[in-house]
């Protein structure tokens, strides 16, 4: 028997470890701790009004996309049936799960390599249930530090100005670079706000000749050492804007 699981998180809810604790999150003053999911959801209701909680309908857009793929073959039913209690396991690690605010979407697939029933399709929910699990924590990479800022980091104007521009992540995600009294400032252009960048122009604080940060409560990092190209947050989750060719 074999269970494969793939899944897209962007729930409204917490993805929550097997300990009950929050996977990735950072406090109000950007150090990582454990946080645990039960004691947040007090803090929720006991801070809840009722101006608030209507406010955030017309905002929140969220959704969980998954696949559960099995070789054994089950007929029809049985995989509605799998894909119900999958699903409805994935509430033990994302809290709140399937509100009013996720579109979220589950397709369960038997490739049918076994013919023969090795595992009934209860047992195969419970040990599904836990890949799936395995498969969300993956989905939730380890938080990347807040860097440290160097000192006495000069930049030359005429690099500075090579750095400017407007990078283009998509058409609603626009990031404008410029010079503020020789400082390269930032700000978002497009319908929407690159992370901690909003339209509200925000300074810029090299960490290098090449790479900047923007002080807020999650890392940013912005790195300008490709020519006509900012990457933000290097690494495996990066998002890349390119200056567009006049």
């Amino acid at each position: 028997l074999k269970i494969a699981a793939f899944t897209v998180v962007n729930s409204y809810g917490l993805v929550v470890d097997r300990n009950g604790n929050t996977d990735s999150c950072y406090t109000e003053n950007g150090l990582e701790r454990e946080l645990p999911i039960a004691e947040l959801i007090r803090q929720r209701i006991d801070t809840l009004t009722s101006n608030e909680s209507r406010g955030r309908l017309a905002s929140n857009k969220n959704t969980t996309v998954s696949v559960l793929v099995v070789n054994q073959a089950l007929e029809p039913s049985l995989l509605k049936r799998l894909a119900a209690q999958v699903h409805t396991s994935m509430g033990r690690y994302i809290q709140p799960c399937a509100t009013l605010y996720d579109g979220d979407v589950f397709y369960v697939v038997s490739t049918a390599e076994i013919d023969q029933e090795k595992i009934n399709s209860v047992d195969i929910g419970v040990l599904a249930g836990e890949v799936m699990w395995d498969a969300a924590l993956s989905a939730t990479p380890k938080q990347p530090e807040h860097p440290k800022i160097g000192n006495n980091i000069a930049i030359a104007r005429l690099d500075l100005e090579s750095m400017t521009g407007d990078y283009y992540f998509s058409d609603e995600a626009i990031l404008r670079i410029f010079l503020v009294r020789n400082k390269l400032t930032a700000k978002a252009i497009g319908k929407r706000d690159i992370f901690a960048i909003s339209k509200n122009p925000k300074l810029l604080t090299p960490l290098s000749t090449t790479s900047f940060t923007v002080f807020d409560k999650v890392p940013l990092i912005l790195d300008f050492s490709s020519n006509r190209k900012v990457i933000v947050n290097p690494g495996p989750w990066q998002q890349v804007g390119l200056v567009k060719p006049n």
